[in-house]
């Protein structure tokens, strides 16, 4: 499970597995985050909580139901960062499927990829951007 970054950033922590739901419960502040569903090629779903923790750090929790749990952390200044790398692996995603869901391939994410976007800039006060 990605995202590959973009840059050379590196996350503060990035945990997998059991341990990654512990440190998201850990993190608080469920109420300053955005969230996005996706399902893709059949019944596998992946969601995705972008967030600010109640520390100031920035936050990416994942939970696929084919790869599992993962907990990634950013300082408070690379908020914008974790979150681009995210919608960046989302476009890619999207970019590489068919958008007809009687297909085998098909991926859709809820809420639109375009509002998610909308929603992290300005929950966030950041500027993240689709990049097909």
């Amino acid at each position: 499970m990605p995202p590959e970054a973009k840059s050379d950033w590196t996350p503060l922590s990035d945990i997998q597995g059991e341990e990654a739901a512990n440190e998201y419960a850990k993190a608080g502040n469920n109420e300053n985050e955005v969230a996005a569903k996706c399902h893709y090629t059949g019944k596998n779903k992946m969601t995705i909580k972008l967030g600010r923790s109640s520390d100031g750090h920035g936050h990416a929790y994942i939970e696929d139901s084919e790869s599992g749990q993962r907990f990634m952390t950013s300082s408070e200044a690379d908020i914008q960062i974790l979150c681009q790398n995210w919608i960046s692996f989302l476009c890619m995603r999207q970019s590489f499927v068919n958008s007809d869901p009687r297909s085998p391939d098909h991926f859709d994410i809820e809420p639109h990829l375009e509002d998610l976007v909308t929603a992290l800039n300005d929950k966030f006060g950041i500027s993240v951007q689709i990049d097909y």
